[in-house]
């Protein structure tokens, strides 16, 4: 019995030499970066507002393909319209000139060739215009709801960048003072960030609390809580998971 008495005893002096040597830090609680003042839930629920709206305009991609849509209808009427204009200069040629001659064959050869291209064009025509229309109208609808979301926007920004220094500055202030981080934070972030990416790390670190906050995540351990398939959280959580997966390599 008072051998194991020793043991234990010994077991106790080295636990209180290593609290000794790690200092306070390694017995206090992990701080709770999920606790944030009334200033910065504000901010939270404000650029979760502009999100909304951002989500309701076409993103520069689906503009693009758009307008893409609209450009190729016109360029396909328009070189219908042009080469329709050629070939019936040349059907006056044919006419004109003798077959068998140099200046009849140039004409029917380019005509063939027309006539091919226009058939092609003609082919298309109907498709091209249905999306040219429905093109048209999203981009309109898109026009009308950036005039009237546009203000908002513009604010939002300034929110989103008031609200990323906010959470930055808390993750490095906690990293920098050694202070304990929660359970769901090290288990993807780990303590500290990489040496040889530590921009990364912060960023990453700082979108996921933006999204524990923006969607009330409260799971101790799961960093971004349940999974999400659909939706706009959906592809951001897919996108938070890619980034926490490169940061690990």
């Amino acid at each position: 019995m008072s051998d194991d008495r020793a043991v234990i005893d010994d077991l106790l002096e080295r636990v209180r030499l290593l609290e000794q040597r790690l200092g306070p830090a390694a017995r206090a609680e992990p701080i709770d970066l999920d606790a944030v003042d009334e200033a910065t839930r504000e901010l939270v629920v404000r650029a979760a507002r502009t999100r909304e709206r951002e989500a309701a305009l076409l993103s520069d991609a689906d503009r693009a393909l758009h307008t893409a849509r609209v450009e190729h209808d016109r360029t396909l009427q328009r070189r219908l319209v042009e080469n329709t204009a050629t070939a019936l200069d040349l059907s006056a040629t044919l006419a004109e000139t003798a077959y068998g001659t140099a200046e009849h064959s140039a004409a029917a050869t380019r005509f063939r060739a027309l006539a091919r291209t226009i058939a092609a064009d003609q082919a298309q025509l109907a498709d091209a215009a249905t999306a040219a229309e429905e093109s048209t109208r999203a981009l309109d609808k898109d026009e009308r709801q950036r005039a009237r979301h546009g203000p908002h926007l513009t604010t939002g920004d300034a929110v989103h960048a008031a609200l990323n220094r906010k959470l930055r500055d808390r993750i490095s202030t906690a990293v920098a003072r050694g202070a304990p981080l929660p359970l769901w934070f090290t288990t993807v972030l780990g303590h500290r960030p990489p040496a040889d990416d530590a921009e990364g790390w912060i960023e990453t670190a700082t979108s996921v609390l933006t999204y524990r906050l923006t969607y009330a995540v409260t799971d101790p351990v799961v960093a971004l809580g349940p999974p999400v398939d659909t939706g706009r959280r959906g592809d951001l959580r897919r996108d938070l998971d890619q980034a926490m997966r490169d940061l690990r390599g």
